[in-house]
């Protein structure tokens, strides 16, 4: 398991410079509860706690994802804060059903054990999404980013005043 962090630097027109976090992690059974914790402490140390339940959540329900629908080896949790936001991304080498990911359309039933996962990053997220990576050679699928966003309050009353 591997942490990487590296700071970009900032646009001439903005005052805080963009971070950027890394942590590599095996698809394991503890890897979701591995980066809950890892996502939650970023947020705390950038002092965005109005944050932390919310992307702990989701960063949750995609780490587990990739452990129950995928044969990936490892997955990395990337989370990078600029100018009030925070985008966190779950990547894996798995390319399976990354044109199909999406919320159900309709809800699972209340006794379901699965299935609310993408709803809840779909309702709580300010965006989200997938890319899907390829190989620079062939252009063959060779895994995808499911990311969200979200946005500091602060920025939204700005944004709507």
């Amino acid at each position: 398991m591997s942490t990487t962090a590296s700071m970009a630097a900032s646009s001439p027109s903005t005052s805080s410079p963009v971070r950027r976090f890394r942590l590599v992690a095996p698809n394991a059974s503890d890897t979701p509860r591995l980066a809950r914790d890892h996502v939650g402490y970023l947020l705390l140390r950038e002092g965005l706690p109005e944050l932390v339940d919310t992307a702990r959540l989701l960063v949750t329900e995609l780490a587990s994802n990739v452990l129950q629908h995928t044969s990936a080896r490892s997955l990395a949790v990337e989370t990078t804060f600029e100018h009030g936001r925070v985008t966190v991304a779950v990547v894996d080498s798995s390319p399976g059903g990354s044109t199909a990911i999406r919320p159900p359309d309709v809800p699972p039933g209340a006794e379901a054990d699965y299935g609310r996962g993408l709803m809840l990053v779909d309702r709580l997220a300010d965006g989200w999404g997938v890319t899907v990576l390829h190989d620079a050679r062939s252009a063959t699928p060779v895994g995808k980013r499911v990311w969200f966003t979200l946005v500091h309050t602060l920025v939204h009353t700005l944004a709507d005043s």
